[in-house]
């Protein structure tokens, strides 16, 4: 476990450790998880002058999350960009606007966070709204800023907060979770944290300057229960009962995925020109997904430790029987479909 000192004494080093400019992407930010570390990442990389770009479906909190971080980091720009991300077409503009605001420039890290427990919804587009924000959504982010990561010089990182180390088997006859309740839903979790990890494992072949992480947040109180229906209303009403009793406190989870996003324990395979904040006291790097250490993917739990060997046996299986081919060929049909392209 690394425990929250190690995290902030990590952190507090950042501005000495990391290069001025830093580009960073922050998707599903504006409440809970990802407002949180977003607001932890601009304290921490005070005197760096970051460009921000966050993501969001409300302006008002848009502008005062904008606010807040500038108050906290004078130096910092921060641009909020309101989209809606559960349809490919909301994740397209988004990176037309940072592709055109970086220019010949890179993106140094990009945030996922975005995800919602209401089922039974499709889209305009024809995907099931939770697997359309929190898996299609994500996978179209990343095919599309990848070249960007690679282009920046530093650090160079993709984290998705999602269920990392939950994997489990992948139904591929019911791939978007369809006909499945919020309850029955939290089981299928294993499905969408494998596919989350092997998504990422297919993308690190390709960009293996980059180094990808897949975390669990633990519990922590976040907006992922918002919505419409009965089964969402008693899900929020246990949780106010129950969550004060094992949540983590938004401010450690906030820090401790600053330090995943910063810290030098998750290396890229190939690590060339990157930078990041140097380990410290008895921490070493990772084990990857692969079993082996510093191989430039990761699935981590609510303490950045890396998946057991239970995790590291199921994902082999997965990687044997052709999954990771067939999951990134669903994604591409699915793209390909809806967009008329695999990326833009």
């Amino acid at each position: 476990m690394v425990t929250l000192p190690q995290v902030s004494a990590s952190n507090a080093q950042i501005p000495s450790s990391l290069p001025k400019d830093l580009v960073a992407v922050f998707v599903g930010a504006t409440n809970g998880i990802g407002e949180t570390t977003l607001r932890e990442f601009a304290r921490f990389t005070k005197g760096l002058a970051p460009k921000v770009f966050f993501v969001g479906r409300v302006q008002e909190a848009g502008e005062r999350i904008a606010r807040e971080c500038k108050a906290l980091n004078a130096d910092g720009e921060f641009t909020f960009i309101k989209a809606d991300v559960g349809l490919l077409k909301g994740v397209d503009e988004v990176c037309e606007k940072v592709k055109g605001s970086v220019g010949s420039g890179g993106v140094n890290l990009l945030w996922l966070s975005q995800g919602t427990l209401q089922t039974g919804v499709d889209t305009e587009e024809g995907l099931h709204l939770p697997s359309a924000v929190a898996m299609y959504g994500r996978q179209r982010f990343l095919v599309n800023l990848l070249p960007l990561l690679q282009k920046a010089t530093g650090l160079r990182r993709v984290v998705s907060c999602f269920v990392g180390t939950k994997e489990g088997p992948i139904d591929m006859n019911n791939i978007q979770g369809r006909g499945l309740g919020p309850s029955k839903m939290i089981a299928f979790r294993g499905h969408g944290a494998s596919m989350t990890t092997l998504s990422m494992e297919h993308l690190a072949k390709q960009y293996p300057t980059v180094s990808f992480i897949h975390d669990f947040p633990g519990p922590v109180k976040s907006g992922i229960g918002r919505g419409p229906g009965w089964a969402l209303l008693i899900m929020r009403s246990l949780a106010s009962i129950v969550g004060p009793m094992f949540n983590i406190p938004l401010e450690e989870s906030g820090q401790r995925h600053v330090y995943l996003c910063t810290s030098a324990r998750y290396p890229a395979k190939v690590d060339e020109k990157a930078s990041a904040v140097p380990l410290g006291g008895e921490i070493l790097i990772a084990k990857g997904t692969d079993g082996l250490v510093g191989s430039g993917v990761y699935t981590v739990d609510e303490h950045c430790e890396s998946g057991d060997e239970k995790v590291d046996a199921l994902l082999a299986g997965l990687r044997k029987d052709g999954l990771t081919e067939k999951v990134w060929q669903n994604a591409e049909d699915e793209f390909v479909r809806i967009t008329g392209r695999a990326k833009i």
